[in-house]
């Protein structure tokens, strides 16, 4: 095994020995190391060591998940990075696309792209459409 792969392999017994011992502020500090190794987010190029990182902290989260504690943070944190890179990749809408307010073009995107839409009165008479939900009329602007 090379040195990078030593080195991600401690982190993760450093780790597990924190987390199951309750040594709560060492147990935070390798996490968040491991977590800033990942450089998602940062705007850093990636390298394999950086997915090596990832992995090692998802690894972390399914087999010490009952002990990370707070530490948790920073594994959901790469979890979203890497679905937000992944919709970004792949040149679909983010979530908070669906929330956005018409303006005088309209609903970024058409029902038929997005699945049935619905609607609610916003703020100063803005409609704010989203995805799923039940499906009933909109009630009147105040």
């Amino acid at each position: 095994a090379g040195t990078i792969e030593l080195c991600i392999e401690g982190f993760q017994h450093c780790i597990r020995i924190a987390a199951r011992f309750d040594m709560d502020t060492e147990r935070d500090a390798f996490v968040s190391s491991l977590a800033k190794f990942t450089y998602l987010i940062t705007l850093k190029e990636m390298k394999q060591k950086n997915i090596e990182c990832i992995k090692a902290l998802l690894n972390i989260g399914m087999h010490e998940g009952n002990n990370l504690g707070p530490s948790w943070h920073y594994v959901l944190t790469c979890l979203s990075q890497l679905e937000r890179y992944e919709l970004i990749g792949s040149h679909r809408k983010q979530d908070f696309t669906f929330f956005q307010t018409d303006d005088a073009e309209g609903f970024a995107g058409s029902p038929t792209q997005f699945g049935r839409t619905n609607s609610f009165p916003g703020k100063s008479n803005e409609t704010v459409k989203w995805r799923g939900g039940s499906p009933r009329a909109a009630p009147p602007p105040p």
